[in-house]
């Protein structure tokens, strides 16, 4: 090797950085010989990185959120219709799939409703019915290996390790059924006009479970919306419901407009969504209507490779106008059944006494 081509390679290999900022966060993770500290192995999430930084600046930016809903509106700042307006200085979207309510992350999600601690709800019909389900029957840990074959013959339904009796859903049908046909005289002799979000209302009504998300989304009026009512066993209840008594309607069209309206008379936004698909979208979408939400945590697994909306990164949603140019949007690349529980504790949990404070004087 000549002189030079030593010097070429000393330069490629030794070439000098440049300088960092100062306030360029160092990467350390806790060292255990302080002792067993969970709050403090929490608190080092975000220098440790990898995802455990995703999780810690979600942690950051939900407390943002947090912060921002305890100021009060300004006088002249509410100028929304009372049916949509929001006296919360930053609204709260909060999204998850169906699988989440199955899973135990279930009992986080009600903590959330229970304490009037975000302001909209968004799921799909499973996400819906298997809370109800819950309160009827339980749901048992399996495994992902199970034969498929053998759980059908024995009527196990499988929801990855999850499994749930078909009796559940039997029990669900003999409880909704006459609650349908209360609905439809209401309709025809009261006019009542029915939406897929006054249907849960009612539903959480009638529950009257304190184990559930939706019991507690009635007594705290917080809206739920799911525009894919009838993808899943409600739907299936609602088709054999219109052999028996036809005639039932709930409107979309309503539904959509109190969705959107909640974004766009909200003094500011912010969305909290776990998993993807129709969920993600709805809300993205809602926030579109006010060019884009102020704060964003999405929390899944999806890639972006296939184009899918589910895997597309918050980068995308600033380029469509659903989050804001000057947001500092994070996604967490996870199973939210891991970390969104961590991610309660060190936010709405944490700042418990706040929030409540907030819903007494509502």
């Amino acid at each position: 090797m000549s002189d030079g081509d030593l010097s070429n390679a000393r330069e490629a290999v030794l070439k000098p950085s440049c300088m960092l900022p100062e306030d360029t966060l160092k990467i350390r993770g806790y060292d255990f010989n302080k002792g067993v500290d969970l709050q403090a192995v929490m608190d080092s999430f975000i220098t440790t990185g990898f995802q455990a930084s995703s999780l810690g600046l979600a942690i950051q930016e939900i407390n943002v959120m947090i912060e921002k809903r305890l100021e009060p509106v300004e006088e002249g700042e509410d100028k929304e219709p009372d049916e949509y307006g929001s006296k919360a200085g930053c609204t709260i979207f909060l999204g998850y799939t169906s699988n989440l309510i199955s899973s135990g992350v279930r009992e986080s999600i009600r903590y959330l409703a229970e304490h009037k601690m975000v302001d909209v709800i968004v799921t799909t019909a499973g996400g819906i019915e298997e809370d109800f389900i819950k309160c009827m029957g339980n749901t048992y840990l399996g495994d992902f290996n199970l034969s498929g074959k053998e759980l059908r013959l024995k009527a196990l339904n499988r929801i990855g390790n999850l499994l749930v009796p078909n009796d559940n859903y039997c029990m669900f049908e003999n409880w909704l059924m006459p609650i349908l046909d209360q609905m439809l005289l209401e309709q025809n002799e009261q006019g009542t006009h029915w939406t897929p979000s006054k249907m849960i209302h009612r539903l959480g009504k009638e529950i009257n479970n304190t184990d559930s998300v939706y019991y507690w989304a009635y007594k705290n009026n917080i809206p739920v919306f799911s525009p894919a009512l009838t993808d899943g066993s409600l739907g299936d209840i609602l088709y054999f419901h219109t052999f028996k008594k036809p005639g039932l309607i709930l409107d979309l069209v309503e539904d959509i407009r109190g969705m959107n309206e909640k974004a766009v008379f909200a003094k500011r936004t912010g969305m909290i969504i776990l998993g993807g698909g129709l969920v993600k979208h709805h809300i993205c979408n809602a926030n579109l209507m006010r060019n884009g939400a102020d704060h964003a945590v999405f929390v899944n697994t999806g890639q972006e490779f296939d184009g899918s909306d589910s895997g597309a990164r918050p980068d995308e949603a600033v380029s469509w106008g659903k989050i804001r140019m000057d947001a500092k949007p994070v996604k967490v690349y996870a199973d939210a059944s891991l970390v969104f529980p961590l991610i309660v504790s060190q936010t709405f949990a944490t700042h418990a006494d706040k929030l409540t404070a907030r819903k007494k004087t509502e």
